[in-house]
């Protein structure tokens, strides 16, 4: 038999790496140092910012005002240096509208800013602290269960209601509107695919969010280091990391710590590894996410259920198969073990010819029936697949001969969601990032929270000393 595994990545690499720039903190000069360091490297990443300064506390109650501390757009020569970066390539997301409580009308004024004034449309949103306008913060970060009944002790006293259509602060239907990927868990493992193989993934307990996925919560040397960068190649995995990076910041000839220069490089000088955006990593998996392999003995066929292309993708098989009309189409090459095709067109099917029975244990793929029908469940509907030369009646619908027919469940149409997270996932990530936060409980007497408090950087320190 043909073993056949689906790889996630774009041709050529083999994992992938993502930095979120947590704003918490940062200076226009240390903000600038890091960043032309990063541009003149060739590395791009997601810079969180600030759109205005706080008008209130952070949190209810509030959290103390080293919460409020950073640099924001109302700050002209900081406006004009993100929409700098962002023409070069890098990333802007919305770390909240302030640091401060956010109205309604001043989260949607935040967003509005930053397509009016630097052209930016972020598909990614980071809360920020103890916001009262987060979403789905705090005891509400677990839909149900015994865990929500832990989480409303861990986070008594504080509140946040940014999907509560009651609430001043409520913004859900923007969320949903113009987002599409929102952080909730952090996690230790540096392979954060490994432990969140689902993200981004819909919850329909909380429909106002698209897609939430999860962060690395470790040191950047430790996910930069040659041995987690090679682990990333061999497990197809992300490391999604969020960062300070103004911390990184070092006031001298080089600018940057020399620490952070040597992770750089190393990340760099890895050739398999694709180094790129939040945004681009979560908009590349949540298009793997519609991309099913039906196969019946050694026929094989790539279905494209998105409105998208997908392109370079990989498939790990142990022969070349043979080339068939519609395949020379696409674009269809061989390289070391990995069948590459160039573009996979939006809700299309190719169709590939081998020499033995496949076997593929990818979560998905769909083994046909003799018939060539095949049912592929996903996480919030079904897909039905008929390969046959004639139509296929079931469960009161007709699917066309050679085509395909998706069907929602539970609101999760409206966003197209294919992907749904296991309570088992969910609970692995809950344990995981309450181990984070009670270490740091023991070492920094760090009240437990979905967020890390800020410290302050290298740079702000060596500004404040006499």
């Amino acid at each position: 038999m043909i073993p056949v595994q689906m790889s996630w990545t774009p041709h050529p690499y083999r994992g992938a790496f993502a930095i979120v720039d947590d704003t918490d903190g940062a200076t226009l000069e240390s903000v600038r140092l890091v960043y032309d360091f990063l541009a003149a490297a060739g590395l791009r990443t997601t810079k969180t910012v600030w759109a205005f300064a706080p008008d209130s506390r952070c949190g209810r109650p509030p959290l103390p005002d080293s919460a409020l501390r950073g640099v924001t757009l109302d700050e002209a020569a900081y406006r004009d240096y993100c929409a700098g970066l962002a023409r070069q390539g890098f990333e802007l997301a919305l770390h909240g509208a302030s640091a401060g409580n956010n109205s309604r009308a001043r989260t949607v004024a935040a967003f509005d800013r930053l397509e009016r004034e630097l052209g930016v449309r972020s598909p990614v949103y980071l809360s920020h602290a103890k916001n009262v306008e987060n979403l789905y913060w705090q005891q509400r970060a677990i839909a149900g269960g015994p865990l929500r009944s832990l989480m409303n002790v861990l986070a008594a006293g504080h509140q946040c209601s940014g999907e509560d259509p009651g609430s001043r602060y409520f913004w859900g239907d923007v969320c949903r509107e113009r987002v599409q990927f929102l952080r909730l868990f952090r996690t230790p493992r540096i392979n954060t695919l490994g432990v969140n193989p689902s993200m981004p993934y819909f919850e329909t307990a909380k429909p106002y969010v698209r897609g939430w996925f999860t962060i690395t919560d470790r040191r950047l040397e430790e996910c930069t280091s040659p041995e987690a960068l090679a682990m990333l190649s061999h497990e197809n995995g992300l490391c999604l990391t969020r960062q300070h990076l103004s911390r990184f910041a070092e006031p001298g000839p080089r600018g940057v710590t020399v620490e952070f220069e040597q992770a750089m490089r190393r990340l760099r000088g890895a050739p398999d590894v694709w180094s790129a955006t939040a945004g681009a990593v979560l908009e590349r998996l949540s298009l793997l996410q519609g991309v099913v392999l039906a196969y019946r003995d050694s026929n094989l066929w790539i279905v494209n259920l998105n409105d998208a292309p997908v392109d370079g993708l990989q498939l790990v098989m142990g022969e070349r198969p043979r080339p068939q009309p519609q395949s020379r189409s696409v674009g269809l090459a061989y390289h070391d073990g990995v069948t590459v095709i160039d573009r996979l067109p939006p809700r299309s099917i190719v169709y590939l010819d081998c020499s033995a029975p496949l076997f593929i244990a990818d979560r998905n793929a769909v083994e046909l029936d003799a018939a060539l029908h095949g049912e592929w469940r996903f996480g919030h509907g079904t897909c039905r697949l008929n390969f046959g030369h004639s139509p296929w009646h079931v469960a009161g619908r007709t699917v066309a001969a050679a085509a395909f027919e998706l069907e929602f469940t539970g609101g999760a149409g409206d966003v197209h969601a294919m992907s749904r997270a296991s309570d088992a996932e969910l609970t692995r990530l809950f344990f995981g990032h309450a181990a984070l936060v009670v270490r740091r409980i023991a070492r920094e007497g760090e009240s437990l929270d979905l967020h890390r408090g800020a410290k302050r950087s290298r740079f702000e320190l060596a500004e404040s000393r006499p």
